[in-house]
């Protein structure tokens, strides 16, 4: 019995890890839906309470709490896209790129998706957004380079629904109730 794998096996293998970095992909897609009906939820919330009236004891509306909710729960969300089901998303994408490699050096075969995917993803932007998204988004390869890569893009994602909630935070901070 040999110990090496077939190409038969090594390319379940891969389609195995085709999969998991579909289920992935598929998990942050969810984790992002979610998010975006809570942003929504919470954008209504704050519009409620001004049109409400509905402020703390001292006459201040509670908008700016609600806004401030809202911008620690985006940070959660963006840990667990970024932190959390990101990292297990690019060793499924390492994997499958590494079988892939396999695949070609026992065939004349060259699969390529994971790498195919892997290289077209980063984004080169124009100067004007490549300036106005440096301000939000602190990932090294986008200082380096300037290309865009999935990091980068989730951090781009949270970052403004945040810098979006501190506007608004400060803007209803004047908010009258009384």
């Amino acid at each position: 019995m040999s110990d090496r794998l077939s190409a038969k096996e090594i390319v379940d293998l891969w389609k195995t890890a085709i999969e998991v970095e579909q289920h992935f992909n598929t998990v942050e897609m969810n984790v992002r839906n979610i998010f975006a009906t809570i942003v929504v939820a919470l954008i209504a919330g704050v519009g409620y309470t001004i049109k409400e009236k509905i402020g703390l004891i001292c006459g201040i509306s509670f908008a700016p709490v609600l806004c401030l909710a809202a911008i620690f729960m985006t940070a959660l969300f963006y840990f667990v896209d970024r932190y959390w089901y990101h990292r297990l998303l690019i060793g499924a994408v390492k994997e499958a790129t590494r079988l892939e490699e396999e695949i070609s050096k026992m065939s004349d075969v060259h699969i390529r998706l994971s790498q195919q995917i892997s290289e077209f993803s980063p984004v080169e932007l124009p100067p004007l957004i490549k300036t106005l998204f440096g301000w939000v988004i602190s990932e090294k390869r986008f200082k380096e380079s300037g290309k865009l890569h999935s990091d980068g893009k989730i951090e781009f994602f949270y970052k403004s629904i945040m810098l979006m909630f501190a506007i608004l935070a400060v803007v209803t901070f004047g908010v009258k109730v009384s």
